[in-house]
């Protein structure tokens, strides 16, 4: 999977990083992603939808319900998230950085809770917030824009493709 994922391969209209977490942090992601089973021969799931006990795996086409429970014993919270991305976005932002993608990550800002309102300028004022959005994500809190905060960042903004939330209701 990381061959596939190529983490910041140049030219490519996607990003993709590997993180660590729980069910709650893919939730609050919102945001398919590709599980990592650490059975004697790893093994992947896409994970597409989830809702209480129940995980949706696969695509619209061929996916599958599962409980958690059965997932469970062999995820151990290692997971590959990819999203569309810009060709040519920095691979970090950071105080004193200025033009379109500075641009970008204050009009991003803007659309979190708490929204960012202050000075568009990287600068003192934002790191102090960017340093609190990252503490709040469980992120490095570095003041920095990288991969993982960039995708944190984004999650508000992107619309497609989205982790699916089933209600008891659905079929």
């Amino acid at each position: 999977m990381s061959l596939a994922c190529q983490e910041g391969r140049a030219g490519l209209r996607y990003a993709c990083l590997r993180d660590q977490g729980n069910w709650a942090r893919i939730e609050r992601l919102g945001l398919p992603v590709v599980l990592v089973l650490q059975t004697p021969d790893i093994r992947y799931l896409l994970l597409s939808g989830m809702d209480g006990a129940r995980l949706w795996l696969g695509g619209p086409d061929e996916g599958r319900e599962l409980s958690r429970q059965a997932v469970e014993s062999w995820w151990l919270g290692s997971f590959y998230v990819a999203w569309p991305q810009v060709p040519g976005w920095p691979e970090a932002v950071g105080p004193g950085d200025s033009g379109p993608a500075v641009e970008a990550l204050f009009e991003m800002a803007t659309k979190v809770e708490p929204p960012y309102t202050g000075a568009r300028v990287f600068a003192a004022e934002f790191e102090g917030w960017l340093r609190t959005f990252q503490v709040r994500n469980g992120l490095e809190p570095d003041g920095i824009v990288g991969p993982k905060t960039l995708l944190y960042l984004m999650r508000h903004s992107i619309t497609e493709p989205s982790l699916a939330r089933h209600s008891a209701g659905d079929n």
